[in-house]
């Protein structure tokens, strides 16, 4: 991911062999949790980034099957899912104290559905896309009590919207 991300011309790039994460728990792809992942990017945003606009991609593993929390029994997608939920939030309450949302705006997305198999009721619960569909969040500048936005959208819909959101499109 990391080489990749530089042949995208981005201009920083770090990953879970940062000294930061030394003596740390790991999980699946040498993961040190996204608790910890959070709290890297807040040392980073508070000390180390440079200052004016930018741009940041913070991926997280957790979730991802087999679904293992570093440094906990506990497995499987639904602790999984309680856990990383439980950091999100933390995350973003950390990131309003800082006023981040006040001029930034924030997307959490997935990247794919979960790589399992569809539940009994999923498709008549949530259509015949189902098997398609991709969580999404936006908080931040212009978007405070905006609520869910209706629709069906593509993941191609993605970056014409964020420049939009932004006033540049």
């Amino acid at each position: 991911m990391g080489s990749w991300l530089k042949k995208l011309r981005f201009s920083y790039v770090e990953g879970p062999d940062h000294p930061f994460y030394d003596g740390m728990p790991r999980g699946t792809f040498n993961d040190p949790g996204d608790e910890a992942l959070y709290r890297r990017y807040l040392q980073w945003f508070d000390h180390e980034r440079a200052p004016g606009p930018f741009f940041s991609i913070v991926q997280t593993i957790t979730t991802h099957p087999p679904f293992i929390i570093p440094g906990s029994s506990q497995q499987g997608e639904e602790a999984a899912v309680r856990y990383a939920d439980h950091a999100i939030g933390q995350f973003v309450r950390q990131l309003e104290q800082r006023g981040f949302l006040e001029n930034g705006i924030l997307i959490i997305m997935g990247d794919h559905r979960s790589m399992t198999m569809q539940r009994p009721g999923e498709a008549q619960a949530i259509g015949p896309a189902a098997q398609a569909r991709v969580p999404a969040i936006i908080a931040g500048i212009g978007h405070r009590g905006v609520g869910g936005i209706v629709g069906q959208w593509q993941q191609a819909d993605f970056i014409p919207s964020v420049l939009a959101a932004m006033g540049l499109h």
